[in-house]
């Protein structure tokens, strides 16, 4: 978070700063920060710097632009001497937490963040950045109390009115509405709580976007809606992402995934678009998330790279990528070689049933990993050093998707040896093997 001086002038139309004038080059940082011109931002703050050595506002925001570009421990030196000049700041502390988190020293900013809220406790972005400390440790009682925090955020989810919050009050035949929130995969992952909710007696009602409506309609026992339906009268009204804290999850009680059930017609979709030949693998790839995502840049793999999957003998490439990320791939990749299904596939129905055609899937963290792991289907993660908390700290497995197998960065931004652990997997004996098809011969 930037720690103004003054108000941020346009960049363009600013006029000359007073060499100095420590104030004017942390503005001049800001907004150029803020115009995704990190390097720039750097030298400001720099110069800024050089008039006054002790300038706080200059080492936070200077820690705040070196951690954009992933130089994390410049950015934590810079943090921990705007934190030294001035230690009682819950802002500034938070900023050094989040610095340390993307060092993945996250016990220390669990414990800088403790601090942060001691001088500030109704500050929710510090909640929040605690809940997701807590969360990647496995925390999850703590890290779950925190979440809620999100609810509160500028930027947060917008949840309807009507009706009461659920805050873990009786439901035995009351009716509760579920509220999409955050990304796709977040809705795939808090579906397993259904089970929970129709065993306390409620009558579920569950609001869908449109790229998931027809697949939700599946689902047994609960009502669906759609984005323009009017809801009926509710009892109380939950987001998604609030069940695990109401339902009192910890590490080992993490319930099965829901399973999504696609409809025939996408599942006769499926067998046109991928047809099956003998002792062949086929394998989906995704390659980026959405760029809603703050930290999507870092967390997406180079297409380039990620086809280093075409170095294993018999393996055919099926991309499920959606969005403007598909179009980088009739410049690197040969339609012989990568099938492009993107533009097929028109809602998640018929996602999950090309998934479920797939011998595997490698992809980074998105949606689709989510919904391949709720269908139990083998599918490999490629994770940045500082990944979605679900998958934690360390190893190759998570609790939330069995069939899920997790390939770490050893470094910031080593896809390549990511990449190449997941190559000279794909060629052990009998690690990963073509599912026996007969669709087409070959």
């Amino acid at each position: 978070m930037d720690i103004n001086v003054t108000r941020v002038n346009d960049v363009a139309n600013a006029p000359p700063i007073n060499p100095a004038n420590s104030a004017a080059w942390v503005q001049r940082g800001i907004a150029l920060r803020q115009a995704n011109r990190q390097t720039l931002a750097i030298a400001c703050y720099r110069r800024a710097l050089d008039g006054d050595p002790d300038c706080v506002p200059a080492w936070s925001n200077l820690g705040n632009a070196l951690k954009d570009l992933h130089r994390t421990d410049a950015a934590i030196a810079a943090h921990r001497r705007a934190a030294a000049l001035l230690p009682d700041n819950a802002l500034i502390l938070l900023n050094l937490a989040i610095a340390l988190r993307q060092g993945r020293a996250w016990h220390e900013a669990g414990a800088v963040l403790t601090t942060a809220l001691s001088h500030a406790p109704d500050n929710r972005s510090i909640a929040w950045e605690r809940a997701l400390i807590n969360l990647q440790l496995g925390a999850y009682p703590a890290g779950f109390a925190d979440y809620e925090a999100r609810l509160d955020l500028p930027n947060g989810p917008e949840i309807p009115t009507g009706a009461p919050r659920w805050r873990g009050e009786r439901l035995s035949g009351r009716r509760i509405l579920l509220v999409p929130e955050q990304g796709y995969g977040d809705g795939f992952l808090a579906l397993r709580f259904l089970p929970a909710l129709r065993a306390l007696g409620a009558k579920v009602i569950l609001r869908s976007r449109p790229a998931t409506l027809r697949l939700f309609q599946a689902i047994a026992d609960i009502e669906v809606l759609g984005p323009d339906d009017r809801p009926p009268e509710v009892d109380f009204i939950c987001p998604l992402m609030s069940l695990p804290s109401l339902l009192g999850t910890t590490i080992s009680t993490v319930p099965p995934p829901w399973r999504p059930k696609p409809d025939a017609r996408a599942h006769d979709k499926a067998r046109a678009l991928v047809p099956h030949r003998a002792n062949a693998m086929n394998i989906g790839i995704v390659w980026a998330g959405s760029d809603g995502f703050a930290d999507n840049l870092h967390r997406s793999i180079p297409l380039p790279i990620l086809l280093g999957l075409l170095e294993v003998p018999n393996v055919r490439l099926f991309s499920l990528q959606k969005g403007p990320h598909e179009q980088a791939l009739p410049s690197v990749a040969l339609p012989d070689l990568v099938t492009p299904l993107g533009p097929a596939l028109h809602d998640f129905a018929e996602t999950a049933a090309v998934v479920e055609r797939l011998d595997l899937v490698v992809m980074t963290d998105s949606a689709v990993a989510h919904l391949a792991g709720s269908a139990g289907r083998p599918v490999w993660v490629l994770l940045h050093r500082t990944p979605y908390w679900i998958f934690g700290t360390s190893g190759p497995q998570t609790p939330w998707y069995h069939s899920m197998r997790l390939f770490r960065q050893p470094v910031d931004g080593g896809w390549h040896t990511t990449m190449g652990n997941v190559i000279d997997t794909l060629n052990a004996p009998g690690e990963a093997q073509p599912t026996a098809r007969e669709d087409v011969p070959t």
